[in-house]
């Protein structure tokens, strides 16, 4: 999960496309975060330490899933990790 607390402004708003508060920001904001981390597993250096993505990603947004309003997304993947031990 990646989430972020969702400001609201207490002046009037004049912009009907984003309202009073920052909630756009923070799910784009958070949907960064979590295309950093898929992408450094898929191709970056978690990928070459042996930390990789078995399967496809899903990303489903939130707003009002908490009780003092936080917003993100919540990421559903499969890290396959390299056992190098060995017990003989």
């Amino acid at each position: 999960m990646c989430m972020d607390v969702v400001d609201i402004n207490k002046e009037e708003t004049t912009d009907l496309f984003v309202g009073n508060d920052n909630e756009q920001d923070v799910l784009n904001t958070q949907l960064g975060v979590l295309d950093r981390l898929v992408a450094l597993l898929q191709r970056g250096d978690l990928y070459t330490d042996k930390y990789q993505v078995e399967a496809d990603v899903t990303c489903e947004p939130f707003t009002d899933r908490f009780e003092n309003k936080l917003a993100g997304w919540v990421a559903t993947f499969d890290v396959q990790v390299q056992n190098d031990m060995t017990i003989c």
